[in-house]
């Protein structure tokens, strides 16, 4: 999981997800990146993150500026949020091939294809993250296939050349004039 450690976030359910995971699969490792600001409003309480990290609930691997360098070291990735635009960890995610596993929240449920290339689970629902999890981390075959998927969505939804096609054709379609000059001057 990549993000602050916010309730919206859903890191309170990623680690008790990540509990229920390991009883099962004890060898099993939850991964969080982010900032640590615990100033922000909706913040978890600095002593309850760090009794999770403490504790192997959670590892914390600190901010990584260059996510997709790292996430082919992982086997899944995990975004419990309960709303989101759309989150750039998971594109970056499925675009290095990882499944997904995520919530069914605005924004997270248009970056996976469910039992394609990821799993949707409930918003605030453990439980449920924790058995689609499980359901990945125990069926290798399903990693690579869901994987595959994924990267292919991601091309074909996520890449910006497309995505920056895309604006330029709508600037030309509504006749706004482009700005011309480099963006160092504007």
């Amino acid at each position: 999981m990549a993000g602050r450690p916010l309730r919206q976030k859903g890191i309170v359910e990623y680690a008790d997800a990540a509990r229920r995971v390991q009883a099962v699969l004890p060898e099993s490792r939850f991964c969080f990146a982010g900032p640590t600001d615990f100033t922000h409003p909706d913040s978890v309480d600095g002593e309850w993150f760090d009794r999770v990290t403490n504790d192997g609930t959670l590892e914390y691997v600190g901010e990584i500026k260059d996510m997709a360098s790292q996430l082919p070291d992982y086997t899944l990735a995990v975004l419990p949020s309960y709303r989101e635009g759309t989150p750039r960890f998971l594109m970056e995610a499925a675009s290095c091939g990882l499944p997904v596993v995520t919530t069914d929240a605005p924004g997270c449920r248009e970056t996976v294809v469910d039992s394609s290339s990821g799993l949707i689970a409930p918003v605030a629902d453990a439980q449920r993250l924790s058995e689609a999890v499980i359901a990945i981390l125990q069926d290798t075959e399903k990693q690579r296939r869901m994987g595959k998927a994924g990267r292919a969505l991601a091309l074909q939804k996520f890449d910006m050349r497309r995505i920056n096609g895309q604006y330029l054709r709508l600037y030309r379609d509504l006749e706004l004039p482009l700005i011309s000059q480099p963006a160092s001057t504007i």
